[in-house]
C-alpha cells in the first residue's frame, strides 16, 4: 500500500514542481512567478468507492511536499479548524473561495485534490490498482496556477527471480491475494 501512495503522491510532486524540467503543453510561468513558499492541502474529495483513499493521500502528500522545501499546514490542523467553521465536507470546502481558504490559514497557495478513481483489478495471479485523480493548485488570491488530471496504476511485482515455478505461483497469488485485500 505504501508504494502505490509513494507512487501517486511522487507523480503529483513531480508533476507539480518540476514543469520546467520536462517539455509539457501547460504554461507553469505563473507558478513560476508566485513561488509559493506554504500550501494549504485541503480535505480530498473522494468520487472513489475506496473510503481510505483519501486517508491514504493525505498522510504521505505533505511529506512529500515538504521534502520539496515548502510549508504543509499540517492536516490534522487544517481539518480541525475547517470544522470549528462548520466546514465538514471536503466538496463544500472545495467550493469557497480560495482567498478565504488562505487568509483563514496565511497560506501562499491552496493544493485541492479530487480522488476519481481508486480500485483493484483482480486477476488470478494478479492485482492491479488503479488510481484516477486530478488537482489545481490556486494562490492566495484564488488565481489558478497549475491543474492536471493523472491516471496511474500499480500491479505488485509478486518476486519474478530465481525459485522452483511452484513457489513463484504461490508467491504470486498471495501478493495478488495480499493486494486485493488492501490494495496500495
Amino acid at each position: 500500500m505504501r508504494q502505490l501512495n509513494l507512487l501517486v503522491l511522487s507523480a503529483i510532486a513531480v508533476f507539480l514542481l518540476a514543469g520546467c524540467v520536462t517539455p509539457s503543453a501547460y504554461d507553469f510561468s505563473r507558478y513560476h512567478e508566485e513561488k509559493p513558499r506554504s500550501i494549504l492541502v485541503v480535505p480530498v474529495v473522494n468520487n472513489s468507492v475506496d473510503v481510505l483513499a483519501p486517508t491514504s493521500v493525505l498522510t504521505t502528500l505533505p511529506r512529500v511536499l515538504a521534502e520539496k522545501g515548502y510549508y504543509v499546514f499540517p492536516v490534522n490542523t487544517v481539518k480541525t479548524l475547517l470544522e470549528f467553521e462548520g466546514l465538514y465536507e471536503p466538496s463544500e470546502i472545495h467550493q469557497l473561495p480560495t482567498s478565504e481558504l488562505s487568509s483563514l490559514f496565511g497560506a501562499d497557495a491552496v493544493l485541492y485534490l479530487t480522488i476519481h478513481e481508486w480500485t483493484s483489478k483482480y486477476a488470478v495471479l494478479a492485482t492491479t490498482t488503479v488510481v484516477d485523480f486530478e488537482y489545481r493548485i490556486a494562490d492566495a488570491q484564488g488565481n489558478e496556477l497549475w491543474n492536471a488530471r493523472k491516471n496511474l496504476s500499480y500491479t505488485p511485482d509478486s518476486g519474478s527471480g530465481s525459485g522452483s515455478a511452484m513457489a513463484m505461483l504461490i508467491s504470486a497469488a498471495i501478493t495478488a491475494a495480499a493486494e486485493r485485500a488492501a490494495p496500495n
